[in-house]
């Protein structure tokens, strides 16, 4: 069951205080939202960085229907990324989605996954 995270502490203990997903968490203020499944997590934002972003930790199948929510819940405007090898999986998994660019071990996805 997909659990909303309300509380930055609860991302904290959900990620294990990984750094991108705290980073896109942003203490939960200015719009941002967070969802755990199982052992993954994602965390969006709004305009961080100049891009609405998506932060994708965790286990593969949790991952992906995650970001399928997340886009569900938030618009297609929002480009996961995370860890290289769990975001091929993402990729391959949820529709619509493309390998985008990738940067010092992390990769992004691009497209309308049409949700």
């Amino acid at each position: 069951m997909i659990h909303e995270l309300r509380r930055p502490q609860q991302v904290r203990a959900a990620c294990g205080d990984d750094d991108l997903v705290m980073w896109v968490a942003q203490g939960l203020r200015s719009g941002a939202r967070a969802w755990a499944l199982g052992d993954a997590v994602v965390a969006a934002c709004p305009a961080v960085s100049r891009r609405d972003r998506l932060a994708v930790w965790g286990g593969r199948a949790g991952a992906a229907a995650l970001v399928r929510h997340a886009l569900a819940e938030l618009g297609p405007a929002f480009r996961p990324f995370g860890e290289v090898e769990l975001m091929r999986h993402v990729t391959g998994a949820v529709d619509g989605l493309e390998p985008g660019g990738a940067d010092g071990g992390r990769r992004q996805c691009r497209g309308d996954p049409g949700v």
